[in-house]
């Protein structure tokens, strides 16, 4: 959240409520911009970060920190994959093998994420 002076507040979130993801379409542009102009608060705002991923529903978007607790115990390595839409990138080849390794992979559907994935 957001404190009076502007400031992101870090809180314990057990599990993102659908008005979050809501919100979240609206303003997550900004929250992405913020990580790659507001070095200080980088890793404040990663944890507001919400991905579609190769294991999530259409309307359900995953944070970094709930990849990574279904990362499988002998990954090392957050797989991301950059692509128009989900849909595209659900059917592309290139997902078969991570398929095959039931790997989940976050997608990379709007323009600013890949320069802002660089920049965390």
């Amino acid at each position: 959240e957001i404190d009076a002076d502007g400031n992101v507040e870090e809180k314990e979130q057990e599990s993102v409520p659908p008005p979050y993801n809501a919100w979240y379409k609206k303003f997550g542009q900004s929250i992405k911009m913020g990580i790659i102009d507001d070095e200080p608060n980088r890793g404040k705002l990663s944890k507001l970060l919400r991905f579609d991923s190769s294991k999530s529903d259409d309307d359900d978007m995953i944070s970094l920190e709930d990849y990574v607790g279904r990362m499988k115990d002998w990954q090392t390595e957050i797989y991301v994959f950059a692509g128009v839409s989900k849909a595209d990138l659900e059917t592309s080849h290139f997902m078969e093998k991570f398929n095959e390794k039931d790997l989940e992979v976050i997608y990379l559907t709007e323009t600013v994420d890949e320069y802002m994935v660089q920049n965390m």
